[in-house]
């Protein structure tokens, strides 16, 4: 990810469509007007946190343990087996119940088998599945959908950008 695009990233100004699937209590709750723009409020800004990485490099430890990741129009430029080792970092990054959002270019069939996935509006969403809690019990299949709106809602979320159009959310103290 080039320096500019990070910077424009952390500004965080949003014109235009960007945010119309927002209700307008949600736009006025977490956005401020400035001018034509919509920016985050503090208590939104303060949830997300931008940070430059490779993606085949190893992950630093914060953003392991993640409840989400979207990763979008990235997987399409690497080969096969780059690919699928990037997935399976994803996988191993996610929490129980995790989900991972794709580009819509971009898929994993025939790249990795360890999602499940799950439709949500008109997109598929790729989940890791809870562990099994006991003694063959387990917990729910379906994770709840979360969006990162919803989640500013709560306290505590940290969002890492680690590298080209990729965020990892961090729900865990939110859930406390």
């Amino acid at each position: 990810m080039s320096g500019v695009a990070l910077a424009k990233a952390h500004i965080g100004s949003y014109r235009g469509r960007t945010l119309s699937n927002l209700s307008l209590a949600q736009r006025e709750r977490f956005f401020s007007a400035e001018g034509e723009a919509l920016s985050p409020q503090p208590s939104l800004r303060r949830l997300v946190r931008f940070v430059q990485h490779n993606l085949l490099d190893p992950f630093p430890l914060e953003t392991q343990s993640v409840d989400m990741i979207f990763c979008q129009n990235v997987t399409i430029y690497f080969k096969l087996e780059t690919c699928r080792t990037l997935i399976q970092r994803f996988y191993e990054a996610l929490n129980p119940g995790g989900m991972l959002f794709l580009g819509f270019s971009e898929t994993l069939w025939n790249v990795f088998d360890g999602f499940r996935t799950r439709e949500v509006g008109s997109a598929f969403v790729y989940y890791k599945e809870p562990q099994i809690v006991s003694q063959g019990e387990q917990m729910p299949v379906e994770p709840p959908v979360r969006s990162v709106r919803s989640s500013a809602r709560r306290a505590a979320a940290t969002t890492t950008v680690p590298a080209t159009d990729t965020m990892a959310v961090n729900l865990s103290q939110a859930r406390a």
